[in-house]
């Protein structure tokens, strides 16, 4: 009987004891959950009541030629973020933040997004903010988000038809104070456009095909002011880029025989912006039929030529060639460059090369 006794206090003593202990562990648990809520959806150091949810705006470099694709407005963006502390963003820091997050812009001109973020608490802390427009981009990698970044790859397209403008934007070191996060989403390709003039009046010239052969894969990065950088841009072998908007289905294009004059543009490209195009090897090549006023008998010819390096192909600028067939070479004429921002300027004449 004592031994009975003994056991069944024994039993009473436990479960006394084990109930609470449950209790308590199960209220540390849930204190650790609403923490870890706070931190996800009330800023990066944990939220209250009079958290201050993010709010985002953009707009879209404006073109002096809105023409040929080019992106004039955006419905939907993706956006990264990192979360840096007290410190400045640095290439090592990792969107920590947001990664990959859609935005929507809804219909009265405002973005939306879920689930909604908040600055932090404390208003010496900073974000920063990235962004890519359209939603859709063929093509386009994205490095993970537990390193350095965001970094992006993109392959171009090769067919002109399939052409795309790719938009990318930043806001830096922003803190609470600072109020909407407002993205200027800027052109990262270079576009590039060809007009053909003819350098002789005594034959006849038809043109049926185009193509450059530039480096196609790139790598683009933030530095630590948001500005954009493609270091050396060239992965792999170049690619072969055909202009099968005007040549559709076997079109041609007549060349004018008065030599002042050039045809229409016959070939507009978004190419990576790799500096000195003749640098990385960049040619171009004219399909031609020439017919000269001697010889009945036209034939078929292949004209290819190296870029020349006196104009670099930079993001966010449109870059117009006037070619110039002479005979059965191709020349370079007049190169004008535009800026997104508007603003033209003109090259002289640069020799074949």
């Amino acid at each position: 009987m004592k031994g009975g006794v003994y056991r069944i206090l024994t039993m009473k003593r436990t479960r006394f004891f084990t109930a609470p202990s449950w209790a308590v562990i199960l209220l540390l648990l849930l204190s650790s959950c609403n923490k870890e809520n706070a931190s996800t959806e009330s800023g990066a150091t944990g939220g209250n009541g009079n958290a201050v949810p993010i709010g985002f705006s953009s707009s879209v470099a404006s073109l002096a030629d809105t023409r040929a694709g080019a992106i004039t407005d955006i419905r939907y963006m993706y956006v990264f973020a990192s979360y840096t502390g007290t410190s400045d963003w640095t290439a090592a820091s990792i969107p920590n933040f947001m990664y990959r997050q859609l935005m929507e812009k809804s219909p009265d001109g405002t973005w939306t997004y879920a689930p909604t973020k908040y600055w932090p608490g404390n208003t010496n802390e900073k974000i920063s903010f990235f962004a890519y427009a359209p939603m859709d981009v063929e093509g386009l990698s994205l490095s993970p988000g537990d390193v350095a970044g965001p970094k992006l790859t993109y392959i171009v397209p090769t067919q002109e038809s399939e052409k795309q403008d790719l938009l990318l934007g930043s806001v830096m070191n922003r803190t609470s104070a600072g109020g909407q996060v407002s993205f200027l989403m800027k052109h990262a390709l270079a576009q590039i456009r060809f007009r053909v003039k003819s350098g002789d009046a005594n034959a006849t010239k038809v043109l049926k095909g185009l193509t450059v052969h530039a480096p196609g894969k790139g790598i683009v990065s933030f530095a630590a002011d948001g500005s954009l950088e493609w270091p050396s841009n060239t992965i792999g072998t170049p690619a072969t880029f055909t202009a099968d908007d005007t040549f559709r289905g076997g079109t041609t294009v007549g060349v004018p025989g008065d030599t002042s004059q050039a045809t229409d543009i016959i070939g507009t490209f978004f190419l990576l912006p790799i500096g000195d195009p003749s640098a990385a090897g960049a040619t171009i090549s004219l399909d031609f039929t020439l017919q000269k006023t001697s010889d009945p008998v036209p034939v078929e010819l292949t004209a290819t030529s190296l870029f020349p390096a006196s104009q670099e192909w930079t993001a966010g600028s449109t870059v117009t060639y006037t070619l110039t067939l002479v005979d059965d070479r191709l020349e370079f004429g007049t190169i004008s460059v535009e800026g997104f921002g508007g603003g033209t300027s003109s090259g002289s004449d640069i020799p074949a090369t």
